[in-house]
């Protein structure tokens, strides 16, 4: 349908500029901030169920809507809430991917943008890694870690390592996600993978 389509589109460039702020604050500070996940989260929900309501002109309509962005929603927060209380990710970055799963109302964008996110996140390690000269200190750690995981003990190292922007990595991540969940555009990987 084009009223999809439209609204796939609208919902894809609000994204792409929340997530380029995101990616900006992330990179300069670690930081992202309440002010800017909070509210498009707020905005992801009225957003699709005002349009749902419009293209249905009923409150059944609503209802779609607001479901849609609450199963995105949910899709894109409680896994990655999960990975921080293990200490594998900041608070923004799961309120964040709680955004893009409200805003998106598509599971399949969240799981997309975590899948490249990750994947281009594991590059940014690699090369910071390398340049930091850090291989032989993180491969040590990580046959450590996997050691005492075996043997059911909490690795603790200390918290001398850079840290990797993976608000940066989810943005470079939701272009080609949103790119082929919300506007259906394939790419020449998409028919291997997709």
């Amino acid at each position: 349908m084009v009223a999809d389509t439209v609204a796939n589109a609208i919902a894809y460039g609000l994204l792409l500029a929340v997530l380029g702020v995101a990616a900006y604050t992330d990179w300069k500070s670690q930081i992202v901030y309440n002010w800017l996940t909070y509210p498009t989260i707020i905005v992801g929900f009225l957003y699709w169920m005002i349009w749902r309501w419009a293209q249905a002109g009923s409150f059944d309509g609503a209802l779609t809507g607001l479901a849609a962005a609450g199963i995105g929603f949910a899709a894109g927060f409680f896994p990655f809430a999960l990975i921080f209380v293990m200490g594998g990710l900041g608070g923004g970055d799961v309120k964040v991917m709680g955004a893009v799963g409200a805003l998106s109302a598509s599971w399949e964008a969240v799981l997309g943008t975590a899948v490249y996110g990750l994947g281009i996140g594991l590059l940014m390690a690699v090369y910071v890694m390398i340049r930091h000269g850090l291989v032989k200190q993180t491969a040590k750690r990580l046959s450590t870690s996997a050691l005492l995981i075996l043997s059911k003990s909490k690795p603790q190292f200390p918290d001398d390592s850079p840290k990797i922007p993976l608000g940066v990595a989810f943005k470079i991540g939701f272009i080609f996600a949103g790119l082929e969940n919300m506007l259906h555009i394939q790419f020449p990987w998409t028919r291997y993978f997709g």
